[in-house]
C-alpha cells in the first residue's frame, strides 16, 4: 500500500499488469488488506484495459529473437 499511496500523493503514474479483475485482486489481497484500500487506490488511479488475444508466451517460438 505505502508504495501505491506515495504514488498517488506525489501525482507520479502507476502502471499495473495483471491477470486478475479487480474482484480477484481484491480476494487475493484480502489477507494483506482486509479493508480493500489498496485495490480501491489501485482502481482510482488506473484505467483499466482489458487486453484480448492469444498468449503469446505459451509458444517460446515468439521469442526467438531474443536468442539470435
Amino acid at each position: 500500500f505505502n508504495l501505491i499511496d506515495h504514488r498517488a500523493i506525489s501525482l507520479k503514474p502507476l502502471i499495473v499488469t495483471s491477470n486478475c479483475t479487480f474482484e480477484e485482486l481484491e480476494e487475493r489481497l484480502q489477507k494483506y488488506d482486509k479493508h480493500g484500500r489498496i485495490v480501491s487506490r489501485i482502481k482510482g488511479m488506473c484505467l483499466d484495459l482489458e487486453l484480448l488475444g492469444e498468449d503469446r508466451r505459451e509458444n517460446l517460438e515468439n521469442f526467438e529473437w531474443l536468442l539470435e
